[in-house]
């Protein structure tokens, strides 16, 4: 949805129309890692009513792995909204989107 609406701006030739697309990407790219995080915690615990038993065997046989690919799908979904957050603040206060 987001990427029909830069299109439908660039092609009414509004000046800046990809900036807001550049500035939602990692912070959808955030909320793909928070929900890998999530997933992979609740399936270890068996929270949530996830049903799987292969996953289960596997997080059982090697959780140090797991547990690390949980802590690396956060600390991703971190840098990931920090990048958003900072590239939203700059596209604010850029000449972009001023009055002329």
């Amino acid at each position: 949805m987001l990427l029909l609406a830069a299109y439908l701006l660039a092609w009414r030739k509004v000046r800046g129309a990809w900036l807001p697309f550049i500035t939602m990407l990692p912070l959808l790219v955030a909320v793909h890692f928070l929900g890998a995080a999530g997933f992979d915690f609740a399936a270890a615990r068996g929270l949530g009513g996830i049903v799987e038993p292969e996953l289960s065997a596997a997080l059982a046989q090697r959780p140090g792995h797991y547990n690390i690919h949980t802590f690396l799908s956060l600390w991703c979904a971190i840098g990931a909204l920090t990048v958003g957050m900072i590239g939203g603040f700059w596209l604010e206060a850029s000449s972009v989107f001023e009055e002329d």
